[in-house]
């Protein structure tokens, strides 16, 4: 129907946006990446009648170079809540003239967000929760305050044991053993470097954790988790269920202990 079509539209723009093209058939766009690096000729390539954009994408010269051919850009803000999905799902709605269907999307994600908000209150102990974006090359990098993946945690009931850094910083193998992350969360960009959860969870940063010796590691899309897009709410629910498994009927697995 028009509801579902126009859902469609606007998520997939909002995919986009969040610096990763994910549309049909996907060997035409690829991956564009969250920055443009430098060049506007990777953008237009693809032949876009519209750019969207987070708002720190950049730098100014590209974006200016893509308006200057003629192409309209859309800046979009990139706060990681969920106002600012709603933010971004009003924006995208506007551009393709679909507000009406907009604001119903936007609404029905606030009536979930206050329906999982309440069954949240009745949480007593959030648990220890560690951010990995990657490891392997480098320091693990780890997700601190003002992050999308702090956000996630926090809305989800968890603690985020990376909260006194800023950004995704590298951090020591010492400084995660200190935190003691009961669980450590992880992209499949990052799962799919080490191919099992044993292989991950056996790094020398990461073997001496909680989260570790329980073998609690839950894997997700990176997009849908930190994305804060139209299935904000979605991922949301999915962490907290696995967070506080007593809180709600069933545990789900997408992400997976």
């Amino acid at each position: 129907d028009r509801n579902s079509c126009a859902e469609r539209a606007i998520s997939e723009r909002l995919a986009r946006g969040s610096g990763y093209v994910q549309a049909s058939p996907p060997e035409r766009y690829g991956e564009i990446g969250r920055h443009l690096l430098g060049q506007a000729e990777p953008v237009l390539s693809v032949g876009p009648d519209l750019i969207l954009a987070i708002a720190d994408a950049g730098p100014p010269e590209v974006i200016k170079q893509m308006r200057q051919v003629g192409v309209p850009v859309l800046t979009i803000s990139d706060e990681p809540s969920v106002r600012g999905a709603q933010q971004k799902i009003r924006a995208v709605a506007r551009a393709l003239g679909l507000e009406r269907e907009g604001e119903q999307l936007v609404a029905r994600m606030e009536r979930e967000y206050q329906a999982l908000s309440e069954r949240l209150k009745a949480v007593k102990t959030r648990p220890e929760v560690l951010f990995l974006l990657s490891t392997g090359n480098g320091p693990p990098l780890a997700a601190g305050a003002g992050t999308s993946a702090h956000s996630m945690i926090e809305l989800a009931g968890g603690k985020n044991v990376m909260e006194r850094i800023r950004g995704y910083k590298p951090v020591t193998p010492e400084a995660i053993v200190a935190a003691a992350p009961e669980i450590i969360v992880a992209t499949r960009r990052t799962f799919a470097r080490y191919g099992s959860k044993e292989k991950l969870l056996s790094l020398p940063e990461l073997a001496a954790t909680p989260a570790a010796a329980a073998g609690r590691l839950l894997v997700f899309d990176g997009l849908y988790l930190v994305g804060f897009g139209p299935r904000a709410v979605a991922a949301v629910r999915e962490l907290a269920t696995h967070f506080h498994p007593d809180l709600f009927d069933s545990q789900l697995q997408r992400g997976g202990f």
